[in-house]
């Protein structure tokens, strides 16, 4: 299917970056104000080159309609006889709006999740980390497992949640890969 997932159906503004190849474009505009803000503060954090090139390599090039989804409704579109235990979302500050598409799967067989959350708003609008945390509580997923952060000003940090209670093959599976 050609769209991205979303939390509604419909078309949106897609923010392409100057980055290298594209590196960083997303349904959010860079938080300018903020990081001009508190750069002096999140210069200090992560690899300096990211801080010094954070304007230049965040200005927009151009701006696509694209087609969003919810998670759930292409899933059920597609009809499949299957179940999906484990779901990866790295989406550039959308992992909430995904998420929020994606509640059935949440309340049904997804056990396991790898996501990229962000600690700073260096994006308009995003949900920051402790949001996720406290939505993803309320399906019984629990953080299992944190990253250390990285990214541009170490913004950004990879959670593996689990859901509390289970213990199936999938599970397993999971812990396994994981290595808990």
């Amino acid at each position: 299917m050609n769209v991205a997932l979303w939390d509604e159906n419909g078309e949106r503004d897609f923010y392409i970056r100057e980055s290298f190849k594209g590196t960083g474009s997303s349904f959010f505009e860079t938080n300018t104000e903020w990081v001009k803000e508190h750069f002096d503060e999140l210069k200090q954090r992560g690899n300096p080159w990211y801080a010094e090139t954070f304007f230049e390599r965040g200005k927009v090039v151009g701006i696509e309609k694209t087609m969003c989804r919810r998670l759930d409704d292409v899933l059920a579109e597609l009809d499949w006889d299957v179940s999906f235990d484990f779901l990866k979302i790295d989406a550039q500050g959308a992992e909430y709006r995904i998420l929020r598409g994606a509640e059935a799967l949440l309340r049904g067989s997804c056990v396991g999740l790898h996501v990229e959350l962000f600690l700073f708003p260096i994006m308009k609008g995003i949900a920051l980390k402790d949001e996720v945390v406290g939505y993803l509580r309320g399906f019984g997923f629990e953080i299992a497992r944190e990253y250390p952060p990285d990214a541009t000003f170490d913004c950004a940090q990879d959670v593996i949640f689990l859901k509390e209670g289970v213990s199936s093959k999938a599970m397993r599976a999971i812990r396994r890969v994981y290595g808990f």
